[in-house]
């Protein structure tokens, strides 16, 4: 009797309730993310500056000359000049040119043709025709409005270093800089003055030649005369 008894207590043992399991719960994907420090950011670099435009380089100086200009109505600008420029085309439109060859001044006489460069010059002088009988107009149908122009004929006597004269024989357009920064243009031979007209030629136009502008340049020829026009330039 106690060998039954004791056979179904610890048949009674072997089937009682387990103990809870000792084994850690899975751990969820999202929890293992979160457990995990994201990297540090690299901050963006900064932008780079804008490069400041400090617009054309300086031109270079090319002269050392002690000028003195007078124009038509008896003023004058003296100073040091420190550069020189010639007109690549006749009237500075487009552009001007330091190149030492273009820097010569055309002379003849009645024997000889010289280059001079402006170190050759002692002085120039300016002697301007009539107004309005040496003054030539006309348009160049080339440009579209048609350009006008009036040209007042002038003849320039230069005087060199050596005392030789001569008749300037070039057309271009000149510009002197001065030390203080004033620039002083000139022509040499043939004081000009130009003007684009404002209306378009078709066929429709009646007279297509604008005669009041041709009066507009004359007048200026006339005022230039009388004024700003130079009229020596003289070297020291």
């Amino acid at each position: 009797m106690r060998t039954l008894t004791l056979a179904m207590t610890l048949l009674t043992l072997s089937c009682g309730p387990k103990s809870p399991s000792q084994t850690a719960p899975a751990v969820s994907e999202a929890t293992a993310a979160e457990t995990i420090t994201a990297p540090t950011a690299e901050p963006e670099p900064e932008p780079e500056a804008e490069p400041v435009d400090a617009g054309p380089p300086p031109k270079p100086n090319n002269a050392d000359l002690n000028v003195t200009i007078t124009f038509a109505d008896r003023t004058r600008k003296s100073g040091h000049v420190i550069r020189v420029e010639r007109a690549i085309d006749w009237y500075g439109e487009d552009g001007w040119s330091m190149d030492t060859s273009d820097l010569t001044i055309a002379a003849e006489s009645s024997t000889a043709y010289e280059k001079l460069s402006w170190e050759d010059v002692r002085s120039v002088s300016v002697q301007a025709g009539s107004i309005p009988g040496d003054v030539n107009c006309f348009y160049d149908s080339n440009w579209s409005p048609w350009m006008y122009e009036c040209t007042l004929t002038t003849t320039s006597t230069l005087t060199d270093t050596s005392g030789g004269r001569w008749t300037v024989d070039n057309r271009h357009k000149w510009r002197l800089t001065f030390e203080d920064g004033t620039e002083v243009e000139f022509w040499l031979k043939k004081h000009c003055a130009r003007q684009q007209d404002a209306e378009v030629v078709d066929l429709h136009s009646g007279n297509p030649e604008n005669y009041a502008l041709y009066t507009t340049l004359q007048d200026q020829i006339r005022a230039d005369a009388r004024g700003g026009m130079v009229v020596s330039v003289r070297v020291q």
